[in-house]
């Protein structure tokens, strides 16, 4: 395990562990879970917590309107994408909801590649736009996730949504087409020293590898219907090998129809401020198939 298994809140863990009260103000509207409190290895100068964010909160304001007029290659945006940008960051200055702009600072203080040429088809899987932090901790920590859990990460891309997602599971598996994004995962895990992460560079269609061991399914909205088709067949022949409890946490779910129509039980969601949907689906009667 590495340092960001279960319980162990080193660096990442504060950004994916704030306290309900955090999380209620921060716009968690269904499904409300009780969360975890910050243990003392989630200090690591995130004491801002306790004041609601505020005290690195405005600061983490300010670096990102100096990065939008100084920045990096990252930076090199259309002046639409700024104006969106900005709008986003002074709705945040007005309602105190710093928490996603302090994830974006902490990942560039850990120098962390969160962006990148995807060079998958548009017919095979969208390009890459990384979902990690702690909007998705919040709704992982609502799910109760049981001990020994995999979770398979569909397009994982840079590896920022594995990273969140290996404080909860035992395991993560994560997929993407694109070899400059897996190449680029690596690099951050390898940054981070997380050793509960596997990278595999494959198509999903054809992914079968240790199926029937993913006791979970996170994906943001990576490839287009047809694929998905694909994906959830897999699935379903994986739970009539292997019998058992799978869930889909499925963000931006623009194939809800497709996955109700698989087989999977629609059974909640999640819907943040200044985020898409979160949509919670269940293996329905394809287990007993």
């Amino acid at each position: 395990m590495g340092p960001f298994a279960r319980g162990n809140r080193r660096s990442l863990g504060v950004l994916g562990s704030q306290p309900d009260t955090i999380g209620e103000r921060n716009g968690l509207q269904v499904g409300h879970g009780t969360g975890s409190k910050i243990g003392e290895n989630d200090r690591f100068g995130f004491a801002c917590i306790t004041c609601r964010g505020v005290t690195i909160g405005f600061p983490a304001a300010v670096a990102q309107l100096y990065l939008l007029r100084h920045g990096s290659k990252d930076y090199s945006m259309s002046m639409k994408s700024r104006r969106r940008r900005l709008t986003r960051i002074a709705r945040m200055l007005m309602t105190c909801d710093f928490l996603p702009l302090v994830y974006a600072v902490w990942v560039r203080c850990r120098r962390l590649e969160f962006s990148g040429a995807n060079y998958v088809s548009p017919e095979n899987g969208f390009s890459h736009q990384h979902s990690g932090g702690p909007v998705l901790a919040k709704v992982i920590r609502s799910l109760a996730i049981p001990e020994g859990s995999v979770v398979l990460d569909l397009g994982v891309g840079t590896g920022m949504s594995a990273l969140t997602l290996s404080r909860y599971f035992d395991l993560v598996i994560g997929v993407d087409l694109s070899p400059e994004l897996i190449a680029a995962a690596k690099r951050n895990v390898a940054r981070m020293g997380v050793g509960n992460i596997e990278l595999h560079c494959a198509d999903a269609r054809a992914f079968n590898d240790r199926l029937d061991r993913v006791t979970h399914v996170y994906m943001f909205n990576p490839f287009p219907e047809a694929v998905m088709n694909v994906v959830l067949g897999n699935l379903r022949r994986s739970l009539s090998r292997a019998p058992r409890h799978l869930t889909i946490i499925y963000y931006y779910p623009t194939c809800h129809k497709a996955v109700v129509a698989a087989g999977f039980v629609h059974k909640r969601d999640f819907q943040f401020r200044h985020s898409h949907k979160f949509a919670i689906y269940e293996a329905g009667s394809m287990v007993s198939n």
